[in-house]
């Protein structure tokens, strides 16, 4: 069996190369004739499984194979191997991949069938989302150079192959769990760019399907899942830095620690509905507001209490800390939707100074902006109510503090936030930076910038609810 394993996956390799070739000498562009190969070379795992099975003999053939492709690579001898991009490194990867793979089944024996699955992703889904995501015109672009209809054709034919491969090797993977495969999968592929994606998908997703079929992350599988995809879409659509981004991936998974996939849907609802609060603000500013990218320490400050509760739960699983996590996310959203949808005010009033200030300047109110906040703490709060089945009396008070954490963000932003002055333009601005100049200081305290106000906000919010409870 060794001898046909060795003798079978040779001759497979080569006809398939063959098959590549063959068509490239056919006049078939490269960036086709190469998915060819990409996506049959992956069913040589069949091949080994069956006649190596998890030995050393696996890991001898991938050392072959990297060897030979990497000649293939310094030589240039299968052009239509390789593209105007990454010049074939990608098959390099692809086979750095399957060694360490191939080493980890040969160490944990019951590693081997999610190898296969890790191939299947890598040689099918990701094949064929190359394929589509390069033969369908479109001009939305979700990642670099990557499309919607690409992403989509990852995810649909991973979940497509997983099920079969489910099924057919009988193993303890739940639909939710293969769906969370392909999301993952889909996810890293979109992230990973010049070929690396033969490295990522397949390691993420066998270690990722490993972890589900035992049980350690059967809690926290979408929260994970979701992670590659958050980063790719709000760095691309310029909703967070990547350090902001790399935030809010490192807040996800300590929610997902804590509070499981409903933590995490807490915050993914969090995020939606500020969008919605940015994207009215972007309607009315147009392109004058450049400033909606937030950074890092624009995230670790509206998610500060949030991750506090998180980590303090995970230590002392105690019900308040929960009570504590939806708090916080209600009040930052309340604040963050009062500013967006105050910009549709015809006028602000600053009720701490009594006199009428410009929108978009802090320590404003307006109806339209306070009625907003006031609803979506709400909304908000049932939601958080519901995911975890709390008392509605629980829920009033949590949207309760949340608002009144909202309102002190307006009083301190009306007499104590920085202010500052542009020379250019004449306009009263929270940020140091405007018209691409530097602007004079005005008005405030040092260091009440916009982001440490709504840390302290959040902190009053936080004290308001233990107040309460220790009265009530």
């Amino acid at each position: 069996m060794i001898f046909y394993g060795y003798l079978f996956a040779f001759l497979y390799a080569f006809f398939i190369l063959g098959i590549g070739a063959l068509a490239y000498k056919l006049g078939l562009d490269r960036k086709y004739s190469r998915k060819i190969v990409h996506i049959l070379i992956g069913f040589e795992w069949f091949i080994f499984s069956k006649t190596v099975g998890a030995s050393l003999h696996f890991i001898i053939i991938c050392l072959l194979f990297l060897a030979f492709l990497a000649l293939v690579y310094r030589k240039n001898w299968l052009p239509m191997m390789s593209s105007a991009q990454d010049n074939a490194k990608g098959t390099v990867f692809y086979a750095v991949s399957m060694t360490l793979m191939a080493s980890a089944s040969f160490f944990l024996p019951e590693f081997l069938p999610y190898f296969g699955i890790a191939v299947l992703a890598t040689s099918v889904g990701d094949g064929f989302g190359g394929v589509l995501g390069q033969a369908v015109k479109q001009k939305h672009r979700l990642y670099k150079n990557k499309t919607l209809v690409g992403t989509l054709a990852v995810f649909l034919f991973t979940a497509l192959s997983v099920l079969l491969f489910d099924l057919g090797f009988s193993l303890p993977l739940t639909v939710s769990e293969i769906l969370a495969i392909s999301l993952l999968c889909a996810g890293v592929e979109l992230l990973s760019t010049h070929g690396l994606d033969n490295i990522f998908v397949p390691l993420s997703v066998s270690i990722f399907s490993y972890l589900l079929a035992t049980d350690v992350l059967d809690t926290m599988q979408f929260a994970l899942a979701f992670a590659p995809l958050l980063v790719a879409l709000t760095v691309e659509k310029k909703k967070l830095t990547r350090n902001g981004a790399l935030s809010a991936v490192l807040l996800d998974l300590i929610v997902a620690l804590a509070f499981g996939d409903r933590g995490f849907l807490v915050i993914a609802i969090f995020f939606a509905l500020s969008l919605v609060g940015d994207s009215v603000k972007k309607l009315v500013y147009g392109g004058e507001k450049k400033s909606e990218c937030r950074t890092a320490w624009q995230v670790l400050t509206n998610a500060t209490f949030g991750a506090l509760c998180a980590v303090s739960y995970l230590i002392f699983p105690h019900k308040y800390f929960l009570f504590l996590f939806i708090l916080s996310f209600a009040q930052a959203l309340g604040d963050t939707v009062a500013s967006g949808f105050g910009a549709l005010a015809t006028h602000t009033y600053d009720i701490f100074r009594r006199c009428k200030i410009e929108k978009g300047e802090s320590g404003g109110v307006s109806f339209i902006g306070t009625f907003s906040a006031i609803f979506f703490t709400l909304t908000f709060s049932a939601i958080g109510g519901l995911l975890f089945s709390l008392t509605p009396s629980v829920v009033l008070t949590i949207s309760l503090c949340a608002i009144l954490g909202i309102f002190f963000d307006t009083f301190l932003g009306s007499l104590v936030q920085l202010r500052f002055r542009c020379e250019k333009c004449g306009k009263i601005i929270e940020t140091p930076i405007h018209c691409e100049q530097t602007a004079q200081y005005h008005s405030g305290v040092y260091p009440f910038d916009n982001s440490f106000v709504n840390l302290i906000s959040g902190a009053f919010s936080v004290a308001c609810f233990v107040i309460l409870i220790f009265l009530f």
